[in-house]
This record gives structure tokens, sequence and C-alpha cells, in this order.
């Protein structure tokens, strides 16, 4: 009766998770549809790259893509690495 109990926590736990998952990632999509061509914008790339890291490799690397052609147009070094950074990661 215990590993049942276990077993519906920790489903129910894994469910909360990808719903908080989805919810961010929903968020950071209408930041970036919102924001301007900035550092703001080359960073939410990369946290969305970040974000689809597991689920989807070529969304992953676009969105990473995005950020370092972004990051090198304004001169935003530090964004260009972590977009570079992305990339390999994906």
């Amino acid at each position: 009766m215990n590993r049942i109990k276990l077993l519906g926590s920790m489903l129910l736990i894994a469910f909360c998770l990808q719903i908080t998952a989805q919810n961010q990632t929903d968020s950071l999509i209408a930041v970036l549809q919102n924001s301007n061509e900035d550092t703001v914008k080359v960073n939410t790339l990369i946290t969305l790259s970040g974000t689809f890291l597991k689920s989807d490799i070529e969304k992953a690397r676009s969105y990473a893509n995005e950020a370092k052609v972004l990051a090198d147009a304004i001169g935003f070094k530090r964004g260009h690495a972590y977009a570079l950074k992305s990339i390999g990661m994906s």
C-alpha cells in the first residue's frame, strides 16, 4: 500500500513539474515576441534554448543560433559566449 502511495505521489510531482516547465516556456516565448533587439532578447533566446535541450534538440539549436547572430549584431560579447555554449550543448 505504501508503494502505491509513493508511486502516486511521484507521478503527481512529475506531472506538476511538467506543467510548470510548459508555463515557463510559454512565458519566455511571450517575452521574446515583445522584446526589442537587445541583450534581453539574447538572454531570453539562450534560456529558451536551454529549456528545449532535453525535448527538442533542433529547436534548442535554432534558438541558440538566433541568440548568437543577435549578440554579434549588437556587440554583446557575453551573450555571444553563452550562445556558443548553448550551441555546443545542443
